[in-house]
């Protein structure tokens, strides 16, 4: 009451001698007695010195300067370079010692001038600590204990930040009670920050989720906001460091960096809102360029650049945010009521510093009130976003393994089909041929029969395709479900796209392999078909006679082969082939198998490749294995490298390893094997160059059979390649090993 009766009569004699008002300090009552401090800064009379180059003597002494009330409860400056000089006068009723109290902290120098009747005593920056023994008062403000000897008392304040004077007298005790208070209400939310920065550095820890760690650095920024605007960074963490102090733009710039990159990571602004990420990208590169203007001297202009930039970035955020929450984003509904608490304490004390509104306890901390609930928010929303991800990410294993499940029966379906037909065909053939064979006087009507056969090949070929055609329609059927749910999920995980790729390759192959078979059947049928037509018009003393009768029993021979090989493949797969043990002599299967190749060689012209056996010198080495079946794997091995050999030389042989193991290896200098088709070469169906310019005979059962023997045998292959295509002109090739575990007879 006695601070408003003061206040009431210095207007009515301002009103009454202005000039004489505007000359004298503000005259304030201290009574000791009342417990709470009292709130000086309307009673302050303020000049505002725009050059920053008066000197104290200059105030006192120079008669034109004029002080003036503000008409402000809290006189504010926003970012002004100029200096403030406030007077004052205190009226002491009680001899209990005063205490000035002036706040915020960031306000970079305060002079507070003593004026007696014949000298100033001038105190730089305020004491944070009273000349008290016990009780010692320590403030995060600045504190001058006053003397009550002096006329009256002038401050000159500075600031390169926001420039607002919260002026308090009070007691030593009433001081006490106001710094406790404030310590305990800063202290909960330093504890909130303290207690959510350890809680999501064990989530990070623990789950290795990024969104923690920019989390974490958003933080940080809020921890360093706090430290600079309650004054405690000065006092407890860089008080040696005080122009740590004078760069507040600078660090506060950076920071807000920090937190916008947790933004940029949590709304994926990336791949979701590409003109949002683009402009916070740019508004984080005005703040870093803010910054470096504050650290280069232009402090005011930073501070203003600060203000200005900071609501059209918290505007960008909650419109992506709200983007994302339209669309169908859950997480960003509790992000944006996050950043709305924050937008409006970054409006009230972006207004307030721009002297827009009046500056008050709320709109000077209302960004630390926002802020606090803001990290709380932030906190349950990335917790949302991991659940959200959890879920989708749940969704879509279940469907991938339902797809996966179709795609197995559909498989399984179509292969035992396969198996039915060809089973068919393979023993019809194999009758008929036998019987070629053995009476080629009745060629003729074999043939005739044969052809009736091919015809049945042919409609179940068609059969086939149209299966194939039903199985590709259902796979366009599956990928239009597929491109329905990417509507939903908009992230396919690699390993569904990897099962789509080798479906669409297994009915591929399949395709193939059917058409390849068709020609490997009709190539020998046609010719048998010909020369047989052709040997009917022959006379049996004719020279031509024995060489067609040559070509056909040869052709016969080839698709004898080609019958047993599905037929030996179609029983690996289903477990129906059983190995029959003999001992033999591998040196003269070896020298059949030359004589037996070259031949070929002599028949397809090729007798330029050379044929080279790698063979031991011990003649007395016998093997106990299933004689048919491991001349089938060296026949193949050798024939396959036949086939894409065009000029050089195949090595092949066989050797006792230090293990005891045989080996069988077969090396040529072929056109070679891509490395990433290594994988897929023993596969059912394939042939690594069916895309090659040049044509190679077979189906591509060839390697799958040997893997299929060898497998039965307890062997494994290794398998070396040089493309031509890779080498770039020099030696290509392909070296294949064979190791078989216990071949040797029991006596070697």
């Amino acid at each position: 009451m006695v601070v408003k009766l003061n206040y009431c009569l210095f207007l009515i004699i301002g009103l009454c001698i202005f000039p004489f008002q505007l000359t004298l300090a503000q005259e304030i009552n201290f009574d000791a007695d009342k417990s709470e401090t009292i709130f000086i800064s309307p009673l302050l009379t303020i000049f505002e010195d725009s050059t920053s180059s008066l000197k104290i003597d200059d105030i006192i002494q120079n008669k034109d300067i004029l002080f003036k009330n503000t008409g402000q409860n809290i006189p504010s400056f926003s970012f002004t370079k100029s200096a403030i000089w406030c007077k004052f006068k205190v009226n002491f009723k009680s001899e209990e010692e005063c205490y000035l109290e002036v706040s915020p902290p960031i306000l970079n120098e305060i002079i507070c001038c003593q004026i007696y009747d014949n000298h100033i005593d001038s105190v730089s920056l305020g004491s944070f600590y009273t000349d008290r023994k016990a009780n010692a008062l320590e403030s995060n403000n600045y504190v001058f204990k006053l003397d009550p000897k002096a006329k009256y008392y002038v401050l000159k304040i500075k600031s390169k930040t926001r420039l607002f004077i919260k002026a308090h007298l009070a007691s030593f005790d009433a001081l006490m009670v106001k710094t406790k208070t404030i310590d305990a209400i800063q202290s909960m939310y330093a504890g909130l920050l303290l207690m959510i920065f350890i809680y999501n550095l064990f989530l990070f820890f623990s789950s290795h989720e990024k969104i923690y760690l920019f989390y974490l650095l958003h933080l940080l920024n809020s921890a360093l906001f706090f430290l600079y605007m309650s004054g405690y960074g000065i006092e407890m963490i860089w008080p040696d460091f005080p122009w740590l102090n004078s760069h507040f733009i600078s660090i506060i710039c950076f920071g807000f960096i920090l937190s916008l990159l947790f933004v940029l990571d949590f709304l994926e602004t990336f791949e979701k809102l590409p003109f949002i990420h683009y402009s916070i990208l740019g508004m984080m590169v005005i703040l870093a360029l803010t910054g470096m203007s504050d650290l280069f001297g232009y402090s005011h202009f930073a501070g203003k650049m600060m203000n200005y930039i900071g609501l059209p970035i918290i505007l960008l955020i909650v419109f992506g945010a709200l983007k994302l929450a339209r669309n169908g984003f859950n997480p960003a509904l509790t992000f944006l009521y996050a950043w709305l608490l924050y937008l409006i304490g970054v409006a009230i004390q972006t207004l307030q510093s721009l002297n827009y509104i009046s500056t008050n306890d709320f709109t000077s901390n209302s960004i630390q009130i926002g802020s606090a609930l803001e990290i709380v928010l932030l906190s349950l929303a990335i917790g949302n976003k991991i659940n959200f991800y959890k879920k989708k990410k749940l969704i879509a294993q279940l469907n991938e393994r339902d797809l996966l499940n179709e795609k197995e029966t559909l498989k399984s379906n179509q292969k035992e089909t396969l198996e039915i037909r060809f089973q068919a065909v393979t023993e019809t053939l194999y009758a008929k041929n036998k019987e070629l064979k053995l009476q080629n006087r009745e060629i003729k009507r074999q043939f005739d029969e044969i052809s009736l056969q091919n015809k049945k090949i042919i409609e179940y070929h068609d059969l086939l395709e149209f299966k194939n055609k039903v199985a590709t329609k259902q796979k366009e059927e599956l990928q239009d479900h597929v491109e329905n749910l990417e509507k939903f999920i908009e992230e396919r995980t690699a390993e569904l796209k990897e099962t789509t790729v080798k479906a669409e390759e297994a009915n591929l192959l399949k395709t193939a392999f059917l058409k390849d078979f068709s020609h490997e059947i009709r190539t020998p049928m046609n010719a048998i078909s010909g020369f047989s037509s052709l040997l009917m018009e022959l006379e049996v003393d004719d020279k031509s006679h024995a060489y067609y009768v040559d070509i056909i029993i040869n052709h016969t021979d080839n698709l004898l082969d080609l019958i047993d090989n599905i037929v030996d493949l179609s029983r690996i797969q289903t477990s129906q082939l059983h190995l029959k043990k003999v001992k033999f002599d591998p040196y003269k299967m070896y020298i059949a198998l030359i004589d037996k190749f070259r031949t070929k060689l002599k028949r397809e012209k090729k007798s330029f490749i050379d044929l080279n056996m790698d063979l031991p010198a011990d003649r007395n080495i016998r093997l106990n294995l299933d004689y048919n079946r491991f001349w089938k794997i060296v026949y193949q091995l050798i024939d396959n490298s036949i086939k894409y050999t065009e000029t050089g030389y195949i090595q092949f042989g066989y050797r006792k390893t230090g293990n005891g193991d045989l080996e069988i290896f077969v090396k040529d200098t072929g056109v070679g094997i891509k490395k990433e088709k290594l994988e897929v070469v023993f596969d059912s169906f394939r042939k690594v160059e069916k895309q090659s310019a040049r044509l190679y005979a077979g189906i591509g059962l060839g390697l799958s059979l040997v893997k299929g023997l060898v497998s039965l045998m307890d062997g494994k292959i290794e398998i070396e390649s040089n493309s031509i295509e890779e080498m770039d002109g020099h030696q290509s090739g392909t070296t294949i090993r064979i190791q078989i575990p216990n071949a040797f007879a029991d006596n070697q």
